[in-house]
């Protein structure tokens, strides 16, 4: 940073410093300073308090409203942030959430020496929007001269989740002359990007909105192999995985009275059913009371490993309530299909087509 000396047309380097090095406070000093001109921080906030304190006993620095009628809390840090600031500032935003707008008013009027009526004209003075809008949402403004590389972590994952929360680092310069300089940088959102900004993340957040609501549903993939045919899992009432962990851990996410779809790769779907039994290892699995596994099963080798619980086959109990041959298998162009052993069907036009096929 660079001070202009404009009699002798030449600049003049500021030294980097630190607050503590200034013997300079966060709540006696920079809390003053911000406390006296909010704007330093990007924008015009009205301060309404000042080391409010919250029901959970707590000290906030300073609570503000802005020019949309939302609450902000600002949380000030000395040199640095420190790893949990943004958790600190989330608690007292929880706890301003609940202020209604006759708690706002006396906590203005108190700050401000005034009445409560003087206090709500002055808000409704400096906001820009209904004064039904007071509180409707909350803000949250850290500032510090740097930030623990945690923190920022913290609040880019905030901000994708909808949290308005800005950090805004406060740099202090000292000249030759010793005279102090503050050079406020907001990085979060950068003030250049922020409309684009903050468009981008409402539309991220709008995208994830329409992303379809499981329906209930699940899709099961079943096929024909050396440890297991779709013809056994017909006549026998159930679906298999295994020969590996991640395979029959699969299985284990559906729970009874679950309704699947089966369907078989490069086909489609050839059955509807429900879940009768959790998942088990095939030695375990009974149909009127005889082990599976004893049923002379149509697949070559579905006993391999049978002793492994890693590595045996899996089986769930399902009660078919409509199935196909694999060459009667039911599709269309744009169906569902997923690589997956098991997972939810969100699609809602395959769901209706299943439904149509094998009934709900």
């Amino acid at each position: 940073m660079y001070k202009v000396d404009i009699e002798n047309k030449k600049l003049i380097a500021l030294s980097a410093t630190g607050f503590a090095t200034l013997g300079l406070k966060e709540r006696f000093d920079i809390q003053e300073w911000i406390e006296k001109m909010p704007s330093i921080l990007g924008e015009d906030f009205l301060v309404i308090g000042k080391e409010v304190i919250l029901s959970s006993g707590k000290r906030l620095d300073l609570l503000c409203i802005d020019k949309m009628a939302s609450l902000v809390i600002i949380e000030l840090k000395r040199d640095d942030s420190g790893s949990t600031v943004e958790w600190q500032a989330i608690k007292y935003a929880s706890y301003c959430s609940n202020y209604l707008p006759d708690e706002i008013y006396q906590q203005y009027a108190i700050y401000k020496n005034c009445s409560e009526y003087e206090a709500q004209q002055a808000i409704e003075e400096f906001i820009e929007v209904d004064i039904e809008n007071l509180n409707k949402s909350q803000r949250l403004v850290l500032v510090s001269k740097e930030f623990n590389s945690e923190v920022i972590s913290a609040v880019l994952w905030l901000r994708d989740f909808g949290v308005n929360i800005q950090c805004t680092k406060l740099s202090p310069y000292v000249d030759t002359d010793n005279e102090l300089f503050i050079n406020p940088e907001t990085i979060i959102p950068l003030p250049e990007a922020r409309d684009y900004i903050e468009k981008k993340e409402i539309k991220q957040r709008i995208s994830l909105a329409k992303r379809p609501d499981w329906t209930g549903y699940w899709f099961v993939n079943v096929g024909e192999g050396i440890h297991r045919t779709w013809v056994d899992n017909k006549k026998y009432g159930f679906i298999g995985a295994g020969q590996g962990k991640r395979y029959s851990a699969a299985l284990k996410r559906l729970k009874v009275s679950d309704k699947i779809y089966a369907y078989m790769k490069g086909l489609g779907y050839v059955g509807f059913g429900e879940v009768m039994h959790q998942a088990v290892m095939i030695n375990d699995f009974l149909v009127n009371g005889h082990s599976l596994i004893s049923l002379g099963l149509k697949a070559e080798r579905p006993e391999e490993n049978i002793d492994n619980e890693e590595l045996s086959e899996w089986v769930v109990g399902i009660n078919w309530i409509k199935t196909v041959e694999s060459s009667e298998a039911k599709t269309f162009s744009g169906v569902f299909a997923n690589q997956n052993v098991v997972c939810k069907l969100k699609q809602e036009q395959t769901l209706r087509f299943v439904q149509k096929e094998f009934g709900e």
